[in-house]
């Protein structure tokens, strides 16, 4: 919950508490100080927080008519930051300069949200990638707690505990054989959950295995990279493994997404490109045309390969032709965001998660950014899958929460 408790009562219709400074206008022959005001409106207007730094630091909430004023402000230069979780602010920040004189109309107008959030059973799980399930369920890895959760469409949660110690789940996918598969990155394998909780592990041949990435394969083979021993392979459904060493050394491979040409495409993360493995196992691999870090990959609905880059701070766009690949890089509004999973959403945009920004987002094929922001702050959002219910469902990482969304 929210507090709209009192910060501190000053002689005017707002809640305010300003560190270092007094109520006023500097009476008593001290030097003259001046107000900034304004009045949150839009589908919040009542305790609203409101953060001012710059030449002072001061903290309001917004009263039952919307207002909040910051007094006793000396000439300078200030911003003021409204946040409220669930909401999102229009304009996101003012920036205020005082001279000789007060400032009002510093006014925001606030965005609810419809993201629902449902919190875990078990504290500290660390909920990371997930997926839809065949029996309508969201199924999710977490690599913390070493567990495998399902969550229904009304939040009901289920939790089964994966038999090795430590084996740390991390992604994971719907089989061809109405199974979940899942990687466990410490641990050097690849694990099978059926939908009633039964878990087989399979381990591995790399003594270095670090299986991340998993996808279903056109040949009924679950698809994994494996950044430890520098491959990418495949396991049966009955448990077979494959696996491909990567033509250049130290690639570390990551996501793993299943292409409309018939192949596997794979983010290698340490080598600036992205590379497509057909099922008989040929590698190819096409360098970005500009330094990046591609994480996560997704098949577009435009026939293109589209990939999160957290280093450039990027979704990037890869058509199928490998004689000359056409490629388009998408600069994240939200700097420093650490774009993170990505998914093709039923509305014909890609759908993908912002790490250290919190914010789901959304990206129109020719380019356009929508934003949203998750209410629990620092929820650390990973993994994203469209759901049965065709919204869009999100690991929350840090706040051990799934959240939901569903697309207007």
């Amino acid at each position: 919950m929210y507090s709209r408790e009192v910060l501190g009562l000053v002689a005017c219709s707002c809640v305010v508490l300003l560190m270092g400074s007094g109520c006023g206008g500097g009476g008593g022959g001290g030097p003259t100080t001046h107000r900034i005001s304004g009045t949150v409106s839009g589908d919040v207007s009542t305790g609203v927080t409101l953060a001012l730094t710059g030449a002072a630091t001061a903290q309001a909430t917004s009263d039952s008519a919307g207002r909040f004023t910051f007094d006793g402000l000396a000439d300078g230069t200030y911003v003021v930051t409204p946040s409220l979780g669930g909401f999102s602010f229009d304009p996101a920040v003012r920036t205020v300069v005082l001279s000789g004189a007060d400032q009002g109309a510093q006014d925001f107008t606030a965005h609810g949200s419809d993201i629902v959030e449902f919190t875990l059973p078990t504290a500290g799980g660390g909920p990371a990638l997930i997926a839809a399930g065949p029996d309508g369920q969201l199924w999710f890895t977490e690599t913390s707690g070493g567990a495998i959760g399902c969550i229904s469409s009304s939040g009901v949660v289920t939790e089964f505990p994966v038999p090795t110690s430590g084996a740390g789940p991390n992604f994971i996918a719907a089989g061809p054989d109405g199974n979940l598969w899942f990687t466990e990155s410490p641990g050097g394998a690849v694990g099978r959950i059926t939908t009633s909780g039964a878990i087989t592990e399979f381990a591995l041949p790399g003594d270095d295995s670090q299986p991340q990435g998993i996808t279903a394969g056109p040949d009924g083979n679950l698809w994994f990279t494996d950044a430890g021993t520098n491959a990418v392979g495949y396991v049966t459904p009955g448990g077979a493994v494959t696996e491909f060493p990567l033509p250049t050394d130290d690639r570390a491979p990551f996501g793993i997404a299943a292409g409309p040409d018939g192949n596997l495409w794979f983010a290698e993360f340490y080598g600036s490109s992205i590379a497509r493995v057909t099922p008989s196992g040929t590698i190819d691999e096409v360098a970005l045309p500009s330094y990046g870090m591609p994480y996560m990959v997704a098949a577009g609905p435009d026939g293109n390969l589209w990939f999160t880059d957290p280093e450039a701070n990027a979704i990037w766009r890869v058509s199928t032709e490998l004689a000359s690949p056409d490629f388009a890089s998408y600069a994240v509004p939200s700097g420093s965001s650490q774009p993170a999973g990505i998914a093709a959403g039923p509305d014909g945009n890609l759908w993908f998660t912002e790490y250290s920004a919190n914010v789901l987002a959304s990206l129109t094929p020719s380019g356009t950014f929508t934003e949203l922001p998750i209410p629990t702050a620092d929820g650390k959002p990973l993994g994203i899958a469209v759901g049965p219910d065709q919204a869009l469902w999100f690991a929350e990482s840090s706040a051990g929460r799934i959240g939901r969304y569903p697309l207007p």
